[in-house]
């Protein structure tokens, strides 16, 4: 059986949690200007319940605090309204009897143009970048269908995304899971998800871990930019995902714990306790599949552990300065054994494994507000991520007892890895209005320490290789590795730098945000110089359009440089960017998105040979298409979105084979979500998305490939990596949420089903050289149940 199980095992579980609340039943929160973090003193406030029938309302004070009380329980919506800017709305906020409730806003200043009061997010965020990029909130997160309680398997509604559920990954826009910056609370964190092997098959690799380290709850925001982001962000050039962590609930303590049949959870969000104008939010979990995997049948997947813990605290010094801590722990340790090994069914694996990877970070930001319109953000953060993989074989074939785990042959860590990472850093950025717009600028330094390894104790067999690997002849049917081609090591300290300004113009409905980065790479001893340019129009009170361009590069990771002594003479990846898009406001809450791309590719990396590890800056390639999206926000007891993005991304690997499509491309995608109230106590979600199948690979199976060795093999030789295409992606996501009071108690229940329909969607293939079987992995259903207790 396949590692997709992992999800399996993750998924098939059913949780019961134990909530504490206490204090005084209200709405409180803070309100503030989104571009200059001001107060937005004297913003009416009102709290109305799901017949939009008004049950309380308030004026925020000159700091713009506010706090509101009401007799009400359950779901109500918050609306903020204030003279001179867009009006903000939440709609899933939950009362609890004797429960404070935080509820923080920030407001979009109106242009003049704007005529029509419309009703935004909570929290606005910047309009540098994409104008399909997207916010999600924490409840947002929380309620989407198919998430199967992780957080990227729940980006799938976003335009131009790809998330399959197969692994805690997505794509966007042809590019692969890889290419995607993901920061924390503004610090880079690439390590997201668990059991994301460095040996293993090749898509095992590109396509990202299996679990991500985030539960579904403690995440407060995720902001989505698909491309054209401004200056302040590089280093990858797929999308932009800023994550942040969400802020313990400054009013009351709220204790929740979770206990199913992988492990446990423990949430605490509320006040420090410590001090009163300190949060705190705290998050542990720790999950052993194992056991959940000899239940289910599946115990020839291995025994994967993961645990995590995530910490923040926010710390108001007073009105104009704020301090951050947070900090990430988030250690996993897999093994697969001759006791899994007996259990495996056709097709046959025989493989061990052994890994252990301990990741984290820590980091403080402090942020004050300076002057009248500027803020001035500093992090200091240390990250580290450190991996040991071992490798071996089994060989029951060789046994008299092949069946008995004890008495089956073992070569143990045959192959080795090992990834070691430190870096301290420090991020710098400060924004201020000036006569022309506003100026944003900041620094980026970081020293990073790497000691990446590989080694082979002996010669070894591959049994999956391509026509053009090496091989002394045609007719050997199998590709060898050797310690003097395999060996290979990169240990280096060095400087990173970068500095970066966006200065923007306005001129009347029209601004104009040029931008540049410059970035010293010591590692790779380069330079480079990213030009950026955003053109904002906001046409009439309903249209607006936006036209991005940019120069964006991309390093090799350090797994390419390390694979052979060689690498360390790559290159960044080069990509030029060109977006244009229009937002328009339909009425009645609803809106549409569209936006047309480009993008042409030079010095990309392909995949190199198989024995030498050897890697060039040879492909090039392009990438156009589109993506459209139509929402409505909620209101009358139901919300929806449809949204449909093409693309052709095409690349050209310099080996004289011409142009094929990217590994991760998938000409339309389509997507459909609603979620639906039927009263106070029922809520539901639907999600159906429909995709093109990613390319496929034509091969030959060869029989009795070392026939000398006294074992039969298989191999599977690939004749052509972009041969077709497997069949399309389907699937069919359903939630439902169920709450209800008793006494003094409230119960709440969800059920959340990923590809209800149980449809086999194949991306990868399974291949044994044991029995020479080809599986083409799909995903099956996964349901996940919770039930919650709340005091």
């Amino acid at each position: 059986m396949s590692s997709l199980n992992y999800l399996l095992a993750a998924a098939l579980t059913t949780a019961v949690s134990t909530v504490a609340i206490a204090q005084e039943s209200r709405i409180s929160g803070r309100i503030i200007n989104a571009e200059t973090k001001r107060p937005a003193a004297g913003a009416t406030v009102t709290v109305t319940d799901r017949q939009g029938e008004v049950i309380a309302s308030t004026l925020a004070d000159e700091q713009g605090n506010f706090s509101v009380s009401t007799n009400s329980s359950g779901l109500v919506t918050v609306t903020v309204e204030s003279g001179g800017y867009q009006s903000a709305r939440e709609n899933n906020v939950d009362l609890f009897a004797d429960k404070g409730t935080i509820v923080d806003f920030a407001l979009r200043p109106l242009d003049d143009i704007e005529e029509i009061n419309v009703v935004g997010s909570p929290i606005a965020t910047s309009r540098q970048g994409s104008i399909t990029s997207r916010t999600l909130s924490r409840e947002e997160i929380r309620r989407a269908p198919g998430t199967a309680g992780d957080i990227f398997r729940g980006l799938n509604a976003l335009p131009g995304v790809n998330a399959t559920g197969a692994y805690s990954s997505f794509s966007v826009r042809g590019r692969g899971p890889k290419d995607n910056i993901i920061l924390v609370d503004d610090i880079p964190f690439g390590r997201t998800t668990h059991f994301d092997n460095s040996i293993g098959e090749e898509d095992e690799v590109a396509n990202g871990g299996r679990y991500s380290i985030f539960g579904q709850n403690v995440v407060g925001q995720a902001e989505f930019i698909p491309g054209g982001w401004g200056a302040a962000y590089g280093g990858l050039n797929g999308s932009l995902l800023k994550l942040k962590l969400a802020e313990g609930n400054r009013d009351t303590p709220f204790v929740s714990g979770k206990v199913d049949l992988a492990g446990a959870e423990l949430l605490y969000d509320g006040p420090s306790g410590i001090d009163d104008n300190t949060s705190l939010l705290l998050s542990v979990r720790h999950y052993d599949f194992g056991r959940l995997l000899d239940l289910i049948g599946a115990k020839d997947v291995g025994r994967p552990v993961m645990t995590d813990v995530l910490l923040k605290t926010v710390t108001r010094i007073d009105e104009d300065t704020k301090l951050k801590v947070i900090g990430i722990f988030a250690p996993e340790k897999n093994t697969r054994d001759t006791s899994h090994v007996v259990e495996a069914e056709a097709p046959l694996d025989y493989m061990l494994f052994e890994s252990k990877q301990d990741a984290g970070a820590l980091g403080v930001t402090l942020e004050q507000l300076v002057g009248d319109t500027g803020e001035w953000r500093n992090t200091v953060y240390y990250r580290f991520g450190k991996e040991n993989t071992y490798q071996g074989e089994a060989f029951p074939e060789l046994s008299d007892s092949p069946k008995d785990p004890d008495a089956i042959p073992v070569e143990e860590r045959i192959i080795s890895s090992r990834e070691d990472e430190k870096e301290f850093g420090w991020r710098s950025d400060y924004s201020q209005d000036n006569k022309f717009g506003r100026f944003q600028a900041g620094l980026r330094l970081t020293q990073i320490s790497t000691d990446y390894r590989q080694s082979l104790s002996r010669d070894y067999v591959q049994y999956v290789f391509d026509t053009d690997d090496y091989r002394p002849s045609e007719g050997q049917n199998y590709i060898l590795l050797t310690p003097e081609l395999y060996d290979s090591a990169f240990k280096k300290s060095g400087i990173r730098g970068t500095a970066y300004l966006d200065q923007s113009f306005d001129y009347g409905s029209v601004t104009v945000t040029p931008g540049v980065r410059l970035e010293y790479d010591d590692l790779l001893s380069s330079t480079t110089v990213s030009p950026r340019l955003q053109v904002d129009w906001q046409v009439n009170e309903r249209a607006r359009v936006n036209m991005t361009g940019g120069l964006y590069y991309q390093a090799p990771s350090m797994l390419e440089i390390a694979a052979d002594p060689a690498n360390v003479d790559l290159d960044h990846e080069r990509t030029l960017q060109f977006s244009t898009g229009l937002d328009y406001y339909l009425g009645d809450n609803y809106s549409m998105q569209i936006e047309a791309y480009y993008q042409d590719m030079d010095k990309l990396i392909p995949d190199g040979d198989r024995v030498s590890g050897r890697l060039f800056n040879s492909g090039k390639g392009w990438a156009a298409g589109f993506d459209w999206v139509v929402r409505k926000d909620f209101s009358d007891r139901w919300s929806a979105s449809a949204r449909y993005s093409y693309n052709k991304t095409k690349i050209d690997d310099g080996d004289g084979n011409g142009y094929h499509p990217s590994k991760f491309n998938r000409p339309h995608l389509g997507n459909i979500t609603l979620n639906y109230e039927l009263n106070e106590n029922w809520s539901f979600g639907l999600q159906y998305q429909i995709a093109s199948g990613r390319p496929s690979e034509a091969y030959i199976i060869h029989e009795d490939v070392i026939p000398e060795s006294g074992l039969l093999r298989y191999s599977r030789e690939i004749t052509d990596s972009y041969f077709g295409r497997n069949a399309y992606f389907s699937t069919l996501n359903f939630r439902a949420d169920y709450q209800t009071q008793i006494g003094g108690v409230r119960v709440r229940a969800f059920l959340d089903i990923v590809n209800a329909l149980n449809r086999s969607n194949i991306d990868d293939v399974d291949f044994s050289e044991i029995d020479g079987l080809v599986d083409n992995e799909g995903m099956g259903i996964i349901p996940q149940f919770g039930l919650a207790f709340e005091f």
